[in-house]
């Protein structure tokens, strides 16, 4: 998660001194944005609401986009960037998408998105389920983060070299129940 936060980071950087280290012509950037603090309160069964929603507290960018057609030649590291990002912060799904490039030398893609997944939902009929006894056998707390990114050199060209990384990462704790002959017991998991 910190690799990803930080190549997040990064990409922002680059195109930030991009951005500002061309000429002073005067150029307006289309930037929207979307953020906001959410606030919970739930009553009744925490782990029901997380399996079925999962959303919590806390700082949300609902969306981002930053878009550039065409910078005119201002600098001579990119001449048009897209970045749109979605449901970065307390959301259980969101991530970004960043295009940038200059013409005919490189195109840049990368993308990152981040999910978490809970279930605690019972599979079998609980008369405590209001008393929080725990709800059922199968239950998980798992987070996964995907990030590709890709440089296509020389784009349009008779030759193209695409050079590429893609990272998946999924972790967190579950359980699941084991079957021999007629009995069935629960195990712990630490998926990594």
């Amino acid at each position: 998660m910190r690799s990803a936060h930080r190549a997040f980071g990064t990409l922002l950087a680059a195109a930030a001194i991009a951005l500002g280290g061309g000429k002073a012509d005067a150029q307006t950037i289309p930037l929207d944005v979307e953020v906001g603090y959410r606030f919970l309160d739930v009553s009744g069964n925490r782990d029901m609401y997380r399996s079925q929603i999962d959303e919590r507290s806390g700082l949300l960018l609902r969306s981002l986009t930053l878009t550039t057609a065409d910078l005119g030649g201002r600098t001579d590291f990119v001449d048009h960037i897209r970045f749109d990002a979605t449901d970065l912060g307390v959301g259980p799904a969101g991530g970004f998408r960043l295009e940038a490039g200059l013409g005919g030398i490189y195109r840049l893609r990368a993308s990152y998105q981040k999910l978490d997944m809970f279930s605690a939902l019972p599979n079998f009929a609980n008369p405590f389920l209001a008393t929080g006894v725990i709800p059922g056998q199968h239950t998980y707390d798992r987070t996964r983060h995907r990030f590709d990114t890709e440089i296509e050199l020389f784009p349009g060209g008779a030759v193209t070299p695409i050079v590429g990384y893609s990272r998946n990462s999924y972790s967190g704790p579950g359980f699941t129940t084991y079957h021999v002959g007629n009995d069935e017991f629960r195990l712990t998991q630490n998926l990594s």
